[in-house]
Formats: structure tokens, sequence, C-alpha cells
């Protein structure tokens, strides 16, 4: 629980530091489309974001995706992922509040 603990503030602090959304976001996710939502999401490129970036973002959501299911690695593989791929504050604050 402890090393739980330690993750989930990590990546928040992270998400304090690097928060800057995309712009060109489409994703919007909500209690009602969320399953859905991530299962048909891919990631915008943003200027904003190197390639390597992109392609470490990219590659957690598409392991996530794989997985189909909605436990709290899958959450936290999914903060990583928006924070890394700078996506908006919304759909930040929406997968922290998930956890």
């Amino acid at each position: 629980m402890k090393f739980l603990f330690k993750i989930i503030t990590i990546q928040i602090l992270i998400c304090c530091n690097n928060l800057v959304a995309q712009n060109n976001s489409t994703l919007v996710l909500t209690e009602e489309n969320y399953s859905e939502a991530i299962a048909n999401y891919k990631p915008l490129k943003n200027e904003s974001i190197s390639d390597s970036e992109f392609d470490y973002g990219t590659m957690i959501i598409l392991e996530v995706q794989k997985t189909k299911r909605l436990d709290l690695l899958e959450y936290s593989n999914l903060l990583t992922a928006f924070l890394t791929l700078k996506e908006s504050t919304e759909n930040i604050h929406f997968i922290l509040k998930s956890l």
C-alpha cells in the first residue's frame, strides 16, 4: 500500500509540473463514456511533446487498450500516458479522481 501511495504521489507531482494541455484533443472523459472513450482513444501529436514522448505515451495507451480492464494499475498507466502526452487538464483530473 505504501508503494502504491508513493507511485500516485509521484505522478501527481509530475502532473503539477508538466500540465500543458493539448489544444487539439477531442477526448472528453465522463463516467458514462469512459470505457468506450479509452478503447477508441488515438493520441494526437502536439508540438509541445517530443517524438519519443509521443511514442512512449502511445505505447502505454495501446497496452491499456489491450488489457480491457479498468483496475488501479490501468488508471495509473493512463495517468502516466496522459501526462506524457500532455492531455487536457480535464482528462487528467478525471483519471486522478478515478484513482
